[in-house]
């Protein structure tokens, strides 16, 4: 039987600190990549800024005006992350199409950068999906985009 040494047992997932970053090789066997490095702060977080994902299902106008909207776009305008998407669907898609002061922070958002998105069921089962489309929103089924944002450990979500 070979002999085993420390250095050939760390190998496979060997963590090398070089100037406040963190490389972490794999078994060269299987790959020779080396995973991107992640810069850390003094504190031990990392300087990665996640993306923001809200999702804005709320009928309530108010909501929409006050917290939902006005926060998506101070994140944008500011660059609080690393990219926002704003997801429109339920009863929100019915009150954006018909009310004009939403729509133009929606289009103010857009304009800013944030993509906005709606669910294509929704949309459609309350007759607005053209309606969504000519104010620049992406009007598409939501569920299984949705679901591989949430499986991604850098983006935050926010419901409304």
């Amino acid at each position: 039987m070979r002999q085993r040494t420390l250095l050939s047992i760390l190998t496979p997932a060997l963590l090398v600190f070089s100037t406040g970053c963190i490389f972490i090789a794999s078994d060269s066997k299987k790959t020779n990549s080396v995973a991107p490095a992640i810069s850390l702060n003094a504190n031990g977080s990392t300087n990665v800024t996640p993306s923001l994902l809200v999702i804005w299902s709320s009928a309530d106008r108010e909501v929409a005006m006050q917290t939902c909207l006005t926060y998506v776009e101070n994140a944008v305008k500011n660059k609080w992350f690393n990219g926002t998407t704003l997801i429109v669907w339920g009863p929100s898609v019915k009150l954006l199409a018909n009310d004009r002061e939403l729509q133009a922070k929606i289009e103010l958002i857009i304009d800013r950068g944030a993509k906005v998105q709606a669910c294509a069921e929704t949309a459609s089962s309350y007759g607005v999906a053209d309606k969504l489309k000519e104010l620049g929103i992406d009007v598409k089924p939501i569920d299984m985009p949705l679901t591989g944002i949430l499986k991604t450990a850098n983006t935050r979500v926010i419901t409304f």
